[in-house]
């Protein structure tokens, strides 16, 4: 059983959905793991098959989670090394934050804003997950001046200006 569980006695956990039967990872397991994640990424040791799955935990979680524990859980994924330099997790990230724009607030969509943007830009500049489709050229006539945002990351930021412009109409 999750943590948060067991101290609210509900039939379903707000923190981790499952149900009260410890069916799924609760968010105190998930950041601990991101947190012992960051000692052993920095020292070289980071396992694919460990970061995969963090990678699936941290996408299944997301939806489920308040808007707090939400943006929480992605500026702890991002300080991640090994997530952040994972080829597909931020468009993966973007797809899964995309239908959930509209229920954060103002105060955890400009946070999520900002770090998705330090991330995106990481990862363009660094060339992590660029491939045809994803790396198009930004004048289009094949002069590699610079590599755009994926469909994926353009996609959660025109959502999210959207959605602060009609907030403030």
């Amino acid at each position: 059983r999750a943590r948060g569980c067991r101290r609210r006695r509900r039939r379903r956990c707000r923190a981790c959905r499952c149900g009260g039967g410890g069916g799924g990872v609760s968010i105190d397991v998930l950041l601990q793991r991101l947190e012992a994640s960051t000692g052993t990424a920095e020292s070289g040791q980071h396992d694919t098959m460990f970061r995969q799955e963090l990678e699936s935990e941290v996408l299944n979680m997301l939806p489920k989670l308040e808007p707090a524990r939400a943006t929480d859980l992605i500026i702890r994924t991002h300080s991640v090394p090994s997530l952040r330099g994972s080829t597909g997790f931020l468009d993966n990230l973007a797809r899964a934050l995309l239908p959930s724009v509209s229920r954060f607030g103002n105060p955890h969509l400009i946070c999520m804003l900002g770090t998705i943007a330090a991330w995106a830009l990481q990862e363009v500049s660094s060339g992590v997950g660029k491939s045809t489709s994803d790396a198009a050229l930004v004048d289009g006539r094949g002069d590699s001046r610079g590599a755009r945002l994926s469909e994926a990351a353009r996609g959660f930021f025109s959502a999210a200006c959207a959605e602060l412009s009609m907030r403030l109409m």
